[in-house]
This record gives structure tokens, sequence and C-alpha cells, in this order.
């Protein structure tokens, strides 16, 4: 955690460097992709002052080795900018929702498709919102579709989490 004006500064200085990599189409050219859960991974690359694992490491399966990892390709005084899961009380319940998604054949899983964007659709025009905007602005504020965040959500295995107090502990 901290405040989100330094989150910025960090956030910034990431997509500078990530701009560096734009092939001519404005897509990220990535020369090298590591997998987290690559036991040599830190071994294998240069210590970064900015190392970024964003929205990957709770669904490789084996959450906290894929941190430790992770965070061992972080230079010394360097930064891990870290986003996963965050435990809360309906965590239990969301797994229990992806594994009846993943489970399910496929008219149930389109009938639960649809009982969600109903949900979401309506819940937006009944808040006076338009949910064609909502649409645009996602991609933009996302950079993935809705739809396809949704079936992560309903279907994204495997599924981990953990609260910030977590991560700090296991980190120190």
């Amino acid at each position: 955690e901290m405040p989100p004006a330094a989150l910025d500064h960090y956030l910034g200085a990431y997509y500078d460097a990530m701009a560096a990599h734009l092939g001519p189409d404005g897509h990220l050219v990535i020369e090298w992709m590591a997998r987290l859960l690559d036991r040599d991974l830190p071994l294998k690359i240069v210590p970064a002052n900015i190392v970024c694992c964003w929205g990957v490491a709770h669904h490789t399966g084996s959450m906290w080795e894929a941190i430790d990892h992770v965070a061992g390709c972080v230079a010394e005084d360097g930064m891990l900018l870290l986003a996963i899961y965050n435990r809360t009380k309906h965590s239990g319940t969301w797994l229990t929702i992806k594994r009846i998604y993943n489970w399910a054949p496929a008219p149930i899983k389109k009938l639960l498709l649809l009982g969600f964007h109903t949900k979401t659709f309506t819940s937006l025009m009944l808040h006076g919102q338009n949910p064609r905007r909502f649409l645009q602005q996602y991609v933009k504020n996302r950079g993935m579709s809705y739809f396809r965040d949704v079936e992560d959500w309903l279907g994204g295995l495997p599924y981990e989490y953990a609260s910030v107090d977590e991560v700090r502990s296991y980190l120190a």
C-alpha cells in the first residue's frame, strides 16, 4: 500500500519504460517473458529497479512460489508492484462460483454469463449509466474487454488470494 500519487509515479515510470519497447503498430514488443514458477528466474535476469507482476501470480496455482521468484528479480532498494486478488469475506464464495462454472456444461456457462451480464447492465441503467459507454471505457481502463474479464471472474482457475498483511508478512 502506498499513497496514490506515489503509485502513479512508479506506474508512470513503468509505462514509460514499456513505451520504449512499443512496435510500429503501438503494441508492446515482449522480448523475453518469464515463467513465474521457474525457480531459476532470479538467476536468469538482471535485477530490476521496478518489477511489475500484475494480475498473474494468483492464477499460477502456486501463488507464494511465484511471488518468491518475482521478488527475487527486484534490485536492492527496488520496488515490486504486485497485484493479486485481495482476501475478502467473499473469496471463498468466488472460489466456489469458479469451480461450479468450470464444472458446468456449455449451456449452463452461457446462462451464468447471461445472468451476470443482466445484473451488471441492469444496475448500470438503474444508476443512470450508459452500458455502451461503460463497455467503451472498460477497455480503456482495464486493458481488456469486459466480457473477457467476466469469464475470468466466473471461471478463472487457479484462483488464490491473500490480504495485504499476509503479503507483507510473507515478503518481510
